[in-house]
């Protein structure tokens, strides 16, 4: 057969092979850069290279440059269907740092995927970053498909938050990236309500690793506070790094908002267990015993129904109940607690935490109550 008339007529219109069972675009392109292939007829569009397979026609060689972003977010892709999330990551990253920041589904797409990637890996400090990319080019109208329903981060409509990134941090080396980059080098113009959020979590990170905090929450704008997923940040965040009438003032907000949730509502669930493990940590920082004591019944809320669900704030619930048995005297709980985070989530940087704090509290012990809580 002789395919000469056929290329030749593909090579005036130019022909977009996509991936999967989607049939090729044939319509006219009035652009090929790192953001995707943009098309132009009835339903103008851009086609982000995450879907592109190759280009063929006259321009060809415009896609040439690009087939190589379009392979690694293809083979992202698949690696995270197959549950393969350590080899999906250093393609979503090569994917996502190789080009600029420039808006359009193809960054949007590497974005979601290296933020899947680490959450999946553990790497929960360094998926903020990818994160708030997506936020930013979500609030602005982009959107992707995805015949891989699991490819897509989970953002919260209503909040902007990602479920599984809350703003509660221990110290580990993995923060100092997020505590000391600015921000408008990591996202470029980025919008009030991500600005807010970028501060929020690195003022965050920056108290735990004890480096000057205090200016990074002023240059919040006020108009974004009245953002729900911004207060809820917030409200988490002084329970813990706030003074006393700051952690007082967001502990009283925090029980008001927990009664609001229906237990039953399923969609509401991770904002559950966030506020449950604000509420024990914050608690757990108070010197009145009652209080204290309504800490651990918050924290022991996370190992117990958030377990799958939550289980970087359930490693650290679980290293927070077993620092504070030790600190009673409640030895077989405490190594049960520190066993059960050891052996369930070996990955956690609790871990690590807990060992240290256990050795500071082996040079400095305090005067623990005597008696085990009841067993259930």
């Amino acid at each position: 057969m002789n395919l000469l008339p056929f290329l030749l007529a593909l090579s005036s219109v130019g022909q977009v092979v996509l991936r999967g069972d989607l049939p090729p675009v044939t319509e006219g392109i009035s652009k090929v850069d790192i953001s995707g292939i943009a098309i132009t007829g009835e339903q103008p569009q851009l086609i982000g290279w995450y879907q592109i397979r190759r280009v063929l026609g006259s321009h060809h060689a415009d896609a040439e440059p690009f087939l190589p972003l379009a392979i690694d977010l293809w083979r992202g892709e698949t690696r995270l269907s197959r549950g393969d999330a350590p080899g999906a990551l250093p393609l979503f990253e090569r994917a996502f740092n190789r080009q600029p920041q420039v808006p359009g589904p193809t960054l949007l797409f590497a974005a979601e995927g290296l933020a899947q990637s680490r959450l999946r890996t553990g790497k929960i400090a360094q998926a903020i970053h990818p994160w708030l990319v997506a936020l930013q080019l979500r609030r602005s109208g982009v959107t992707i498909t995805s015949h891989i329903p699991d490819h897509l981060l989970e953002i919260e409509s209503e909040t902007g938050l990602c479920p599984f990134l809350p703003p509660v941090w221990i110290p580990m080396p993995e923060l100092n990236m997020l505590a000391t980059t600015d921000l408008s080098a990591a996202i470029p113009s980025a919008d009030p309500a991500v600005q807010a959020l970028w501060a929020i979590y690195q003022y965050a990170a920056r108290f735990e690793l004890g480096f000057p905090s205090e200016d990074v929450l002023a240059t919040i704008d006020e108009r974004t506070l009245e953002l729900l997923g911004i207060q809820l940040a917030l409200e988490i965040v002084l329970a813990r790094t706030g003074d006393s009438a700051q952690r007082s003032e967001a502990e009283a907000q925090l029980e008001a908002r927990l009664q609001t949730i229906d237990d039953e509502d399923s969609t509401a669930s991770w904002k559950q267990a966030w506020i449950q493990s604000a509420l024990g940590q914050s608690y757990l920082l108070e010197t009145d015993q009652a209080l204290r004591d309504r800490g651990l019944l918050h924290l022991i809320q996370l190992p117990a129904r958030w377990a799958v669900n939550q289980p970087y704030l359930t490693g650290i619930a679980l290293a927070e109940l077993s620092l504070e048995s030790t600190r009673r005297n409640w030895i077989s709980s405490a190594r049960t607690l520190s066993k059960e985070l050891e052996t369930t989530y070996p990955w956690h940087p609790a871990r690590h935490w807990l060992d240290t704090q256990l050795n500071r509290l082996s040079h400095n012990p305090s005067q623990p109550a005597k008696k085990e809580p009841p067993q259930p």
